[in-house]
């Protein structure tokens, strides 16, 4: 995006400013824009228009681009597809939480193969996608200068880890080994889809803006991560050593998976309750922001109040 400061080239036409506003007795004075900023709506380059005008393509009141990042002041209905996108992800991880608990007994008390076994519990993945989804839908009119953004990033890698994990399931019958070797693949890198799902919800806390959900979110994305890895590394460890020592010393390796095992399921727990509040904020802001949408009316002195524009990279 150009600095605001820099003035505007020959390449655009300036629009002539309507006459100014009086506030108190005093006029407002309205300069057309010598940036580039686009629509918030449709992404149309609104440089050269002044506050008081509407985006010639949609029709939208330019102040609206204007105003701070705060999700009340985005695109309704690109808010509501983040709380659609949490709702989601909320379901995808109780479903499976329920699934994995009692997959063993849907196998022993209802004859089914294992194959279906599986397949149930992959239902939750593909929930995940959907939520995932919604969640890095792309903000109208938002400004996206790297070619590759963690948005994207984050649906790429979501896609990936879903196909290894049908992959997986596909093997169980062919090569037990090479299956379960897919299978711990989609694990790691299902642990990148967390990282960055947890850097793009602190962005969005910031916007509403919730600095202690922002504090909390940074919090729980260390804590999975720290978890994670010691669970993994501390696992690697006892296996092996499991040749080199007696049965009973081996308990004294893994202490430590164990315990990493419980401050995952901590954070998991904590992670849970993180998206229940994501999924509550959104839906305020939402509808905050479908109902200033719905009305013009003292947008102009709610930016020049101070909510002035503050673009952050996506």
């Amino acid at each position: 995006m150009t600095d605001p400061g820099e003035l505007a080239d020959d390449t655009y036409d300036f629009v002539e400013p309507d006459l100014p506003d009086f506030e108190d007795g005093q006029a407002v004075s309205v300069q057309p824009l010598a940036y580039d900023l686009p629509c918030r709506q449709c992404d149309y380059n609104l440089r050269g228009l002044t506050e008081e005008m509407a985006c010639p393509e949609c029709g939208t009141a330019v102040v609206r681009s204007l105003l701070s990042d705060h999700l009340r002041f985005s695109n309704p209905d690109w808010v509501l597809n983040l709380a659609r996108g949490a709702r989601w992800l909320i379901w995808s991880v109780l479903l499976g939480f329920i699934l994995g608990m009692f997959s063993g007994v849907i196998e022993v008390v209802v004859p089914i193969e294992p194959l279906v076994v599986s397949l149930l519990t992959f239902i939750p993945s593909a929930i995940s996608l959907v939520g995932v989804w919604l969640f890095t839908s792309p903000e109208p009119g938002r400004d996206e200068l790297s070619a590759f953004t963690i948005r994207q990033a984050v649906r790429w890698v979501t896609v990936v880890m879903v196909g290894l994990g049908l992959l997986s399931i596909a093997l169980e019958d062919i090569h037990m080994v090479v299956a379960t070797m897919v299978g711990g693949l989609s694990g790691v890198i299902s642990l990148a889809q967390y990282i960055m799902l947890f850097v793009l919800a602190r962005r969005l806390a910031l916007r509403i803006p919730d600095y202690k959900l922002a504090k909390q979110t940074r919090t729980v994305m260390w804590g999975v991560i720290i978890s994670m890895g010691g669970a993994f590394l501390s696992g690697l460890v006892g296996v092996l050593l499991m040749s080199q020592y007696p049965g009973d010393r081996m308990i004294i390796f893994m202490l430590p998976l164990c315990a990493f095992g419980i401050a995952y399921l901590v954070f998991a727990i904590w992670s849970l309750v993180l998206l229940f509040w994501y999924q509550r904020a959104a839906t305020v802001a939402a509808q905050q922001a479908k109902e200033s949408w719905a009305n013009d009316i003292g947008l102009r002195e709610v930016y020049r109040g101070g909510e002035k524009i503050s673009r952050m990279d996506s």
